[in-house]
């Protein structure tokens, strides 16, 4: 294999590819390792990254797993995954990526449902985890019923800054997603835990599932908090950007934020160096156009900070959709692999 060219390489890993896959695409998946599984599914989802696989021909290989139990394929799956959605969000690709996902991990929550079983596996905890994670966030009701119920239930508690039944391990889970299919009143009701709470373990959680709102006013209240000396401690001044940030919703709030408080955010960050990339690096994360590049370049200041953060958060520009193909069409990829996946509202 040593003295193959590049493109040889490329080549014999794409029929290794090709023949693995079709063993997956069958009852007979278990006889790869799980995980050779894992490395199958994060290679073929790192082609068509690259442009060298159609999406469409990767993404049909994710169909296996349904059948899939273990952690690990699930989690290169998942990861992958979450690129694309970051990379299409708010196109008209967003929500069908988006019933797609849910169809794929809603199998996987009903049959484990949320709290972990008595006697279960690190890795079977691990695996409860993320399937919950995102079946809540791709709007699986089931999962959402379970956490609004969980929260609900908290809110109930005479002692609510004393007493919390939801597990630990689902804090985070069950915290934003009330939030996100709630209103004022679970908003209000982690404000006041927050005010109270005296864990910065718990505050940091506090905090990030506030933003999970969709109110743009409670975004925006929440960021002018970041920098407002007195209002939550500074080292939860990032976390608090950052929640906002990651959020489809929050996304272009925290971005606009950003250029209208650029003095008063380097006021806030007095002396530390990191603080200022540290937001531009999440922003960047989620961003795949030189326009979205010249959106945060326009600002004095931050000339000398944004291109470091954009090397490290930005993805290449990824080719316009011609199709109801999702999520993205690419250069073809192997000649003999045709099929192709089409998801619908």
């Amino acid at each position: 294999m040593a003295s193959l060219s590049p493109e040889q390489m490329w080549l014999v890993r794409m029929v290794k590819l090709g023949f693995e896959s079709s063993i997956l695409d069958s009852p007979s998946f278990y006889k790869i390792h799980f995980i050779n599984r894992a490395h199958l599914l994060d290679d073929v989802l790192d082609f068509a990254r690259a442009g060298q696989l159609d999406y469409p021909v990767a993404l049909d290989l994710t169909n296996y797993l349904y059948r899939e139990d273990h952690y690990l394929p699930w989690k290169a799956a998942l990861s992958n995954l979450g690129y694309i959605s970051r990379m299409i969000r708010s196109t008209d690709s967003g929500d069908k990526f988006k019933n797609f996902l849910r169809r794929l991990v809603s199998p996987q929550f009903d049959k484990l449902g949320m709290e972990s079983q008595k006697g279960e596996t690190l890795l079977e905890t691990l695996q409860r985890r993320q399937i919950s994670r995102w079946a809540c966030s791709a709007g699986h009701g089931p999962c959402i019923k379970e956490a609004v119920d969980k929260f609900g239930s908290w809110m109930a508690e005479g002692d609510p800054d004393k007493d919390n039944p939801i597990p630990g391990d689902l804090r985070s889970l069950v915290y934003c997603t009330a939030v996100e299919n709630g209103g004022e009143v679970e908003w209000r009701f982690l404000r006041d835990r927050y005010e109270h709470a005296n864990f910065s373990g718990e505050t940091s959680r506090l905090l990030s599932a506030m933003a999970c709102s969709r109110d743009a006013s409670k975004l925006n209240a929440l960021l002018n908090w970041s920098i407002q000396r007195g209002s939550i401690r500074k080292e939860d001044s990032t976390v608090l950007f950052k929640a906002v940030a990651r959020r489809e919703e929050g996304h272009d709030i925290a971005k606009a934020f950003l250029k209208e408080k650029t003095q008063d955010i380097f006021i806030y960050a007095g002396s530390d160096p990191f603080h200022v990339p540290k937001l531009l690096e999440v922003l960047a994360s989620r961003m795949n156009t030189p326009t979205h590049l010249k959106e945060v370049q326009v600002k004095e200041g931050f000339g000398n900070q944004i291109n470091p953060c954009w090397d490290r958060g930005m993805n290449p520009e990824l080719p316009s959709q011609k199709s109801d193909a999702l999520p993205l069409d690419h250069p073809p990829g192997h000649p003999h692999w045709s099929i192709s996946i089409r998801l619908t509202s």
